[in-house]
């Protein structure tokens, strides 16, 4: 909402990978998100073959009857409304569920089996950093994920909720880049609702100076659900995130910078 000429960017550049696609070929697109659709329909004029996916809504490749628990999903994928097979994930979060069906799509469309697209994804154990579980220490969990942006900050939210029903979510997140912060100030104000505590850390810069964007105290102050706390260093990030756990709490380190030290040091402080 407050950067249109990225977004528009972004858009084109995927119009221009669309536009790639031998004539004949296949674009298989996410019909739950908006802009995907958009620039699929901007490629329509071309004698490519377009696919929508997704679990909402009207689309060409779906998962229907979703059954979540704790250790990921099953459901039911439909190709034009009839039914494929049952699929097993053992990830949780819809984004993953969205992930599943554009890959059993592909594979299908080039004539892979489903027996064996069935068996690669019930053995799927997910990517590093993406949902990725640290360890655990006196009955506390870590997780860390390479989200960075508001996006993907709630799905991990999500599929925490999904993962580990009825514990606590605290959540370690570090801004990237002080432009970032300011180009997507109102989604990274509102979109940590189901976390119980949060502590921005200090941004990581990357190659930028201060005077790019916005600092990470400013964000901290502005989020207020939950209210935000801020961690000067990595230090005093471990500080607050042990002071702040108990046993059956999760907690969660987010960001595309080094955060992913920090995981582990809370680890060894818990134990």
């Amino acid at each position: 909402r407050r950067c249109p000429l990225l977004r528009r960017r972004w858009v084109v550049r995927i119009v221009e990978f669309g536009r790639r696609i031998i004539e004949g070929g296949r674009l298989v697109a996410c019909w739950d998100d908006p802009g995907a659709q958009h620039a699929a329909q901007m490629v329509e004029d071309r004698a490519v073959r377009i696919e929508s996916y997704g679990i909402e809504g009207s689309s060409f490749w779906r998962a229907e009857n979703i059954r979540r628990d704790a250790a990921g999903a099953t459901f039911d994928l439909f190709r034009a409304g009839l039914p494929i097979g049952e699929l097993r994930l053992p990830l949780p979060g819809d984004h993953f569920i969205r992930d599943a069906v554009a890959a059993a799509a592909v594979c299908l469309g080039v004539g892979v089996i489903f027996g064996q697209i069935a068996g690669a994804l019930a053995n799927v154990h997910g990517a590093h950093r993406r949902f990725e579980r640290k360890g655990e220490a006196n009955g506390i969990t870590v997780m860390d994920s390479y989200a960075h942006h508001p996006t993907e900050a709630r799905a991990d939210i999500e599929a925490s909720r999904t993962a580990f029903p009825g514990r606590r979510l605290i959540v370690v997140y570090q801004p990237h880049t002080y432009s970032r912060i300011a180009y997507l100030w109102d989604e990274w104000t509102s979109c940590w609702a189901g976390v119980d505590e949060l502590i921005v850390l200090e941004t990581y810069a990357a190659r930028e100076a201060p005077e790019a964007g916005r600092s990470a105290p400013d964000l901290a102050a502005a989020i207020t659900n939950p209210k935000a706390r801020y961690a000067r260093d990595f230090d005093d990030a471990v500080r607050q995130a042990v002071e702040l756990a108990r046993p059956g709490d999760v907690i969660f380190t987010m960001g595309a910078g080094d955060v992913v030290e920090v995981g582990p040091r809370i680890l060894e402080a818990l134990r």
